[in-house]
């Protein structure tokens, strides 16, 4: 027997005669793909970022210490003026 449908203007309601709980077979077959499918997409996605987070977390320390090393450097020389960076110096010329 064909469920019955009604039309108005907000919404389609479908009344199934045989369902009287309202869940078909297709319902919980959909909601088990999903459970399954879900991780399986999410889980490479997932690695992915974390992999790039820790890259980007990797990059930056690498340049934090290549400037505190820099700034050591000038230190070392006797170049340094409180609080002026090294490309700060007096007559030093910046590249343009």
């Amino acid at each position: 027997m064909q469920p019955e449908r009604y039309i108005d203007n907000r919404r389609v309601l479908w009344l199934r005669a045989q369902d009287p709980q309202g869940v078909s077979a297709m319902e919980w077959e959909f909601v088990v793909a999903l459970a399954l499918a879900i991780p399986i997409i999410l889980l490479p996605v997932a690695i992915i970022w974390y992999l790039n987070l820790g890259s980007v977390c990797q990059a930056i320390r690498r340049v934090s210490k290549k400037r505190a090393a820099r700034w050591n450097q000038t230190e070392s020389a006797g170049n340094r003026q409180i609080g002026v960076r090294p490309t700060e110096r007096p007559g030093h010329q910046a590249r343009h």
